[in-house]
């Protein structure tokens, strides 16, 4: 039992990392180059990781785009982080739960009905 959790542990702490690393990348891709389209490949790439409960972020994200996104969205470096970072943490919070907390139950779930 003690190893399948540190095994878990592990595999949790490895997705974090390359979230981590992913969303350092994507900064530096805007800070360094001030790189128009990364904030297409973020969002994709994110939705493919978290796919399904990335469609429920997407829709969240919708309605927040009409609070934080400015007009002047694509020429302010600083907005784009800010909406880098508050994609990056509500795909980050979703994935975890999607892939650490409910497909777990749901498999336990359909192991116990056999």
């Amino acid at each position: 039992m003690y190893v399948k959790g540190f095994k878990m542990l592990r595999i949790k702490l490895l997705w974090f990392l390359l979230q981590v690393l992913w969303l350092f990348f994507i900064l530096y891709q805007i800070v360094k180059y001030n790189e128009k389209d990364i904030d297409i490949i973020f969002t994709g790439l994110e939705y493919i990781i978290t796919f399904p409960s990335s469609l429920l972020i997407g829709g969240l994200n919708y309605i927040l785009s009409f609070i934080y996104t400015p007009i002047d969205y694509f020429n302010n470096v600083p907005y784009r982080i800010i909406y880098i970072f508050i994609n990056w943490i509500l795909f980050t919070v979703a994935g975890y739960v999607q892939w650490f907390i409910v497909v777990p139950k749901i498999y336990m779930l359909f192991k116990n009905l056999k």
